[in-house]
């Protein structure tokens, strides 16, 4: 959870929504905080967590966790990124 209190809080604009997001993804797992400023959600999981997900979405995927979850932060790092600063991107 440290990991996750040291992020900078980003805006995300999804459709109709602006959104703050958080995330800090290791190889153990992932936490996540997502806030419309009226209501803040939480997702904190480990490891097993992302195997068990990734088996339920296609249950002939065998890729380790730690490669599902470095696929997750190269798909959410320059998301928050953009938004944290919008006029480098």
């Amino acid at each position: 959870e440290q990991g996750l209190l040291m992020q900078p809080w980003a805006w995300l604009h999804l459709a109709e929504n602006s959104l703050l997001a958080k995330v800090f993804i290791s190889k153990q797992g992932y936490a996540l905080l997502v806030s419309d400023l009226q209501q803040v959600w939480h997702e904190q999981v480990d490891t097993s967590v992302v195997s068990q997900r990734a088996k339920e979405l296609n249950k002939r995927l065998t890729a380790p966790p730690a490669a599902f979850l470095c696929h997750l932060d190269n798909l959410l790092r320059p998301l928050l990124k953009d938004a944290a600063h919008p006029s480098e991107a």
